[in-house]
Order: C-alpha cells, then structure tokens, then sequence
C-alpha cells in the first residue's frame, strides 16, 4: 500500500517510523510546511521521549529522505491541493489543521482511496476507537475516518465496560493532560485562556 503523509510534527514522525517496519506499508510522500530533508532526517532518527532510531535516515538534496535502499519524497505545501497525492492509496493526516471533511475531499479528488486523521473531527466524520466500536468501519463506505482523540480513547473502553456491565446515569470526567504543541508554558495570546 503506497502512503502518503501530511505533517510531520511529533504523530507524523512516529507514524512514519512505526510504518517503516511494515514491508506491506510503502511511504511514497511526506509533506510539511517546514520540510527541509536533513532537519527532518535528523527528527527522525533521534527522539527525546523515544530515542535512537534502529534505522538510519539520511538527506539526499533537499526534498528525499533515504532510509536503507527505500526513498521519499518530501514537498512544503500548506494547501492539500497543492500537493501531488495521486500515487498515494492512504494518507495519514496528521498536520492538526485539516480536520473538516470538506478539507480533506481534496484528497479524495486526486484519486486517495482512504485518509486516516490523527484529530478528533466531527460528525459528519467516522470516530473509531479500537475495541470499542472499530466494527462499524467499512472501507467501501468510510473514506475518510479518525481515531478521535487520546482522551476519547482512554475514556471509552472503560465507559464502555461500565455501561455493559453496570449502567451509566450520568457520569463526569477529569482530564490531566500534558500540554500539546499548539499550548504555550508561559502567558502569551491563544484562543483558549484557561
């Protein structure tokens, strides 16, 4: 299967690394607004929280990452439609920013047959969680769907398992969550203020 990815922030990176070890996975594309080969060749191999990688990736020029005998090809558009898709089969959307379907029917129309979204999206989108309702996909008729968020997927196993098993009335939660790549540390302006 021929993958293509959009942003290659923290998820974009791990997912890339993680599909390097499917021989059945073939990372044909990665985009980024910020590609620049050996900046991300480096973020690749060394990952504060994951360490070394086992592989090695290399720059070749300024837009191919090589990893062994296997070599992708790196593009720096911030629109979707700016971007060649049309050799990719899948393509993980894991920029943050693209998360209305109406957005993402670019792909689409460039011949991607399904578009995986690391973001919790919508409705109109199909939320799985594995485990919990991962029976509902369809391939035929989910071409777009999302993993929804980690706190969904931490809270819904175990809702679900209290709901088969006792009942819920009502029921309230607590987040405590690390901050994300989008939340500043000290004062500064963000649409969320608390």
């Amino acid at each position: 299967m021929k993958v293509g990815i959009n942003g290659f922030g923290r998820i974009g990176r791990l997912v890339f690394r993680a599909a390097m070890e499917h021989k059945n996975i073939d990372i044909i594309q990665i985009n980024d607004p910020g590609a620049k080969a050996d900046t991300f060749a480096h973020l690749v191999n060394f990952d504060s929280v994951h360490g070394r990688w086992h592989r090695n990736a290399q720059a070749k020029g300024d837009d191919v990452i090589q990893v062994g005998d296997h070599s992708i090809k790196l593009t720096g558009n911030r629109a979707i439609q700016d971007t060649d898709w049309s050799e990719c089969d899948l393509v993980i959307e894991s920029s943050g920013f693209m998360r209305k379907k109406e957005l993402l029917q670019a792909y689409l129309d460039q011949g991607v047959k399904q578009v995986v979204v690391s973001a919790p999206m919508g409705d109109d989108v199909t939320n799985i969680v594995m485990g919990v309702n991962h029976e509902v996909y369809n391939k035929d008729e989910h071409k777009i769907v999302t993993a929804a968020s980690c706190t969904t997927n931490c809270l819904a196993p175990v809702a679900m398992v209290l709901e088969k098993n006792f009942g819920i009335e009502y029921g309230y939660m607590t987040t405590i969550h690390s901050y994300t790549g989008d939340q500043k540390l000290l004062d500064t302006l963000h649409k969320d203020l608390r």
